[in-house]
């Protein structure tokens, strides 16, 4: 299995210098959690808040989930992309308040980006990238 992960500390749209940043509110992140939510214990998220992981979909031998990770400077809604193959994982921390699309992550020939609930997505779907779920979409990272 790899995971991959990582998390960054971008200003908000509109927020004030001094504020914390602040996570986007994904419906996904209010649900009870399940077994499904559960990342393997060889995936290395220990960044993200416990049990705030969700299982958003799993496509191409890939799982994808998005959880919170919660600093001194705030929260940032992350994305959590783990290949079921020999330990890896990858992603990002980085879509916020304001934000309707995070930003990219490519791994494992995927290109994949969290995006918020009822975001428009249109140009994306014409543009080649699927809709796994309603928070994430994907595309071939050749496209």
């Amino acid at each position: 299995m790899f995971t991959m992960t990582g998390c960054s500390s971008e200003s908000l749209i509109g927020a004030q210098p001094d504020a914390p940043l602040t996570h986007a509110d994904l419906d996904v992140l209010q649900t009870t959690a399940g077994q499904e939510d559960t990342i393997s214990a060889e995936a290395d998220v220990s960044y993200l808040d416990e049990n705030s992981s969700r299982f958003l979909a799993e496509q191409d031998g890939l799982l994808f989930y998005a959880g919170v990770e919660t600093s001194n400077a705030g929260s940032n809604t992350c994305l959590v992309v783990v290949s079921q193959g020999p330990g890896q994982t990858t992603g990002g921390c980085d879509l916020n308040i304001g934000e309707e699309v995070g930003a990219s992550y490519i791994a494992f020939g995927v290109e994949a980006r969290l995006v918020t609930d009822d975001a428009n997505l249109q140009d994306y779907v014409d543009n080649g990238w699927s809709t796994p779920h309603p928070n994430l979409i994907t595309r071939n990272s050749s496209s």
